[in-house]
């Protein structure tokens, strides 16, 4: 994500030094509202020894005090008291041109509804309130119906949770992150390489800045 849009990496999970809560912890966005999506993964890309299935309650969550606290900040509440890792988080809601919404499972499963899908879209999705049995949650590309709609499946059957999600359209960027740099000169594949040959980079040409170094500038949302 751009750096100037609401996102971080949490402190470990029951860490707060204010208001320590075992398997939660509560993170300064200003820039949250009271219906935020808040998009959950944790942390280096490693599951922890004691992780647990993430979610970050709307303050419309009748169960749990730990809920968004708009203009403040929002609560990462993980299934696993024991849970201390941190977590990345995104308030994708700040994102233009993105559609993006809430949805609450019947069975463990949930049709949402919208023309802005297509078979190649990139679907995220995390808990907003997590419901016992809630599990593990997933939108599968053989589950989309391009310009209709996709589906979201838990690993639970008897799953009722809350879940928020965002489409991205493949390719997706942010034009103001984007700038023209030049021409793409595809790398020389000639194979077996010589003094001379098999250069393994692609160069845009002309370099921008001239140390050929800091050339591309990209948007991930994954």
């Amino acid at each position: 994500m751009p750096k100037n849009l609401a996102q971080g990496t949490s402190a470990p999970i029951g860490s707060d030094p204010l208001n320590p809560q075992p398997g939660k912890i509560f993170v300064n966005a200003p820039n949250v509202t009271a219906n935020s999506d808040i998009l959950l993964t944790y942390a280096n890309n490693v599951a922890p020894a004691n992780g647990g299935v993430l979610s970050a309650p709307k303050t419309t969550d009748p169960v749990t005090p730990f809920t968004i606290l708009p203009g403040v900040g929002f609560w990462i509440v993980s299934s696993n008291p024991l849970d201390t890792a941190q977590v990345n988080w995104a308030i994708t809601n700040l994102l233009t041109n993105l559609t993006q919404g809430t949805s609450t499972l019947v069975a463990g499963t949930i049709t949402v509804s919208t023309t802005s899908v297509a078979a190649n879209s990139v679907i995220l999705i995390t808990y907003n309130t997590l419901n016992a049995p809630g599990t593990y949650i997933e939108a599968r590309t053989g589950d989309i119906v391009a310009g209709t709609s996709f589906q979201i499946r838990s690993q639970s059957g008897a799953d009722i949770s809350t879940v928020d999600w965002a489409i991205f359209p493949a390719n997706f960027f942010l034009s103001n992150f984007v700038s023209p740099l030049g021409t793409f000169v595809p790398a020389d594949q000639t194979f077996p390489p010589t003094a001379t040959t098999g250069d393994v980079r692609g160069l845009y040409g002309p370099s921008t800045p001239s140390n050929g170094v800091n050339v591309l500038r990209f948007t991930s949302y994954c």
